[in-house]
């Protein structure tokens, strides 16, 4: 029973390359389009504007251009799989961000334990845990970073 598992857990072991290029595509993608999208519409930058005043952020015209940008330009890099530690970095930065001043105020429940679940079912935790798992673990050979020995 044992042999089986270490078979099967092997095998699997081997589809880790193409798990952090699945995470870093999914994740760079959103993020390079959720960028490009505030960067280029000016419905959704009044809308990014509106949550950063809402959310107290200082200058908050300078600073929707500039999280739009970071989307934009580290999401990018993210699915090409360069510069990975520094892209998962940011991005996660900006998760942060989110999770302390917007989403956190979506927090709900009676209890902590309800107040926990809220706060876990959040994409940005999500998001986060799996940048964080990018920036430790690295990108994986199918990148870039790879490619060049830089990971």
């Amino acid at each position: 029973m044992i042999q089986i598992y270490q078979t099967a857990t092997g095998a699997l072991h081997g589809l880790a390359p193409y798990a952090a290029l699945a995470a870093r595509l999914v994740i760079g993608v959103m993020f390079a389009l959720s960028g490009w999208c505030k960067l280029t519409n000016a419905e959704q930058h009044a809308k990014m504007r509106r949550s950063l005043q809402e959310a107290g952020i200082r200058a908050p015209e300078v600073q929707g251009w500039l999280v739009a940008a970071c989307e934009l330009l580290f999401g990018g890099l993210l699915v090409l799989g360069l510069a990975t530690p520094l892209s998962a970095g940011v991005l996660a930065i900006i998760c942060l961000v989110a999770l302390f001043t917007v989403t956190g105020k979506e927090i709900e429940g009676a209890s902590p334990l309800m107040r926990l679940s809220s706060l876990l079912y959040k994409p940005e935790v999500l998001l986060l845990t799996l940048l964080t798992w990018l920036i430790v673990a690295g990108p994986g050979s199918l990148s870039l970073d790879g490619a060049l020995g830089l990971s």
